[in-house]
């Protein structure tokens, strides 16, 4: 379960589901603007768009889930529009 008030940023462009925390993070900073430590998730998917990760902080240090998707599902979300390179 997701707290309330927690903000979700997801990368609308893929990234290499090979890269690690320290990647992650330096896209969140580039990208977004954002301290990754902050109280948010940011989700990226992959080329293939069958897997996810979703880098977070819980506390005391950095997280990533990893999540292998069904296929058809869409990654990108409704509110994803043409151009975007972020939605949230």
């Amino acid at each position: 379960m997701i707290p309330s008030g927690v903000d979700i940023d997801l990368a609308l462009e893929p990234v290499d589901m090979r890269s690690s925390f320290d990647r992650l993070y330096c896209l969140v900073k580039e990208r977004v603007g954002y301290d990754s430590r902050s109280r948010a998730l940011f989700v990226f998917f992959g080329r293939r768009k069958d897997a996810i990760k979703v880098l977070f902080f819980d506390g005391s240090g950095m997280c990533i889930l990893y999540k292998r998707l069904d296929r058809g599902t869409d990654v990108r979300g409704r509110h994803a529009r043409e151009g975007d390179r972020r939605a949230r």
